[in-house]
């Protein structure tokens, strides 16, 4: 007997992973504020002087500011030496990715399925965060179009000692590998489906 009608997804279903999908999709952006910048900053001995998300203002006091100095910003003061402040640069975009970088790789590696599946692929996207903001780097805006012409880590990384092109490669690769990965994990997916 053909078991075909069990594979196909509920509405419950598809609801469920669009959830995992509208949660994750922006949380990268806190992320890259809180445990990239935040963690590191503070870590490096400063303290947090202006903390915003989406617009809304937490630190010093909560307002609504609008997102023209970017969706995210997390600013600090009496960071112990400049290498840390370059440090505290870098750590935004490179924590995104070592997120992107541990999902791909477990997405790889263990084969999830579900809910699972669709959350480490999310967590994977993660890295267009450091591609991107390395583009203006190469003379192009943040999102081609538009976006910053500022590559906050291409100049963190080349403060800190890192030859601009090695980490301009770096950056490329690291990106093809996690696309990589995640594209593996979904021809895998479809095969599995396929042959269900």
């Amino acid at each position: 007997m053909s078991t075909r009608h069990q594979t196909v997804p509920t509405i419950l279903d598809v609801l469920r992973h669009a959830a995992v999908v509208g949660f994750l999709c922006p949380l990268p952006i806190l992320w890259h504020e809180i445990a990239g910048h935040g963690v590191v900053g503070v870590l490096c001995g400063g303290k947090v002087t202006r903390f915003q998300l989406f617009g809304l203002q937490f630190v010093p006091d909560f307002r609504w500011t609008g997102t023209r100095g970017g969706l995210g910003i997390c600013d600090h003061s009496g960071i112990r030496s400049q290498w840390c402040a370059h440090l505290t640069d870098i750590a935004g975009s490179m924590s995104t990715f070592v997120v992107a970088a541990v999902a791909a790789y477990v997405l790889w590696k263990c084969r999830p399925r579900g809910l699972k599946f669709t959350a480490l692929i999310c967590l994977a996207v993660w890295c267009t965060d450091l591609l991107t903001f390395t583009l203006p780097s190469f003379g192009v805006r943040r999102y081609i179009w538009s976006g910053t012409r500022y590559s906050e880590p291409y100049k963190a990384a080349v403060a800190l000692g890192i030859p601009g092109a090695l980490f301009q490669a770096l950056v490329l690769v690291g990106a093809f590998a996690v696309f990589l990965l995640a594209g593996i994990s979904i021809w895998r997916r479809i095969e599995s489906a396929r042959r269900a």
